[in-house]
């Protein structure tokens, strides 16, 4: 074996180690900032087959999946229901990224009107504004 094919067996290598990686960015505040004491998370009103197809479709999100049971339930409640008519714009870029969204049934068109890496789930992790705009189309 060469050194030529050695370095190529070697490059190849390390790309497929790096593909395999994940990447994961967390960020978390401690101290004064984030009492949890003091934080009191809101109870929407739904009914059971509601909490189940929330609960149903949080599990399959991988933004969730190591958030502990007890901690689901309480995202479960805090969600609240809202019915959006076609064409209504839900988000607007630039908004403050405060709220998260579950599509339960229709279709969403996502547009940027400008150059930004991150998306809209980063807005409500991070507390920036929106980097996309979301009209709600069809039913």
């Amino acid at each position: 074996m060469s050194t030529d094919d050695i370095d190529a067996i070697s490059a190849e290598a390390i790309r497929f180690a790096r593909a395999r990686n994940r990447v994961s960015i967390s960020a978390e505040v401690f101290g004064a900032y984030n009492n949890p004491d003091l934080f009191v998370a809101p109870v929407h009103e739904k009914t059971p087959e509601q909490a189940t197809r929330i609960k149903e479709t949080v599990l399959k999100c991988f933004l969730f999946s190591s958030v502990d049971a007890k901690d689901i339930d309480t995202l479960v409640k805090a969600f609240e229901s809202s019915d959006v008519s076609a064409g209504t714009k839900v988000i607007q870029q630039g908004d403050p990224g405060d709220k998260l969204y579950l599509i339960e049934s229709g279709t969403a068109r996502f547009t940027k009107t400008s150059v930004c890496s991150c998306t809209s789930t980063c807005s409500v992790i991070t507390g920036r504004n929106r980097a996309s705009s979301r009209p709600r189309y069809g039913r």
